[in-house]
């Protein structure tokens, strides 16, 4: 069984891949952007060993959190937290989740980058403008 710090390192490791992976595909629209909502999150895991969440908001979407409860991933949001304004204060009550600005962050991110995937024309710009790169011509 993996002791609470090798779970915390386990989980520090996973989001490195995903940077490491937003960082990678930077030139991708959104990509810059999702990168930013993941620091915001590491910066608040990484300064409290998990990421706090506000009680609060955590009971207004029905699933209350207590220091017995928290675990790994998540800790009550208190007096000793550290950059509380980054932990999980958003209750988002249709998906009983509560999200926090690095979420918030990293999901407008990722929704700039569908957005303009679903924009774009089969086969990139170059498909669209024609193997000679001028627009193609226009059918009588």
């Amino acid at each position: 069984m993996i002791d609470q710090r090798g779970a915390f390192v386990a989980l520090m490791a996973a989001n490195a891949l995903i940077a490491l992976f937003l960082v990678v595909n930077l030139r991708l629209p959104g990509m810059a952007l999702a990168g930013v909502g993941l620091l915001l999150n590491l910066a608040v895991i990484g300064a409290n060993g998990a990421m706090p969440v506000l009680p609060q908001a955590a009971r207004s979407i029905g699933r209350p959190i207590s220091p017995e409860s928290s675990g790994l991933r998540h800790e009550v949001l208190d007096d000793h937290t550290r950059l509380p304004w980054l932990g999980d204060a958003i209750p988002v009550k249709p998906l009983r989740t509560v999200l926090s600005l690095g979420d918030v962050v990293l999901a407008l991110g990722l929704g700039l980058f569908v957005y303009r995937a679903a924009r774009r024309p089969p086969g990139g710009r170059r498909a669209a403008r024609g193997a000679s790169g001028s627009a193609p011509a226009a059918e009588p």
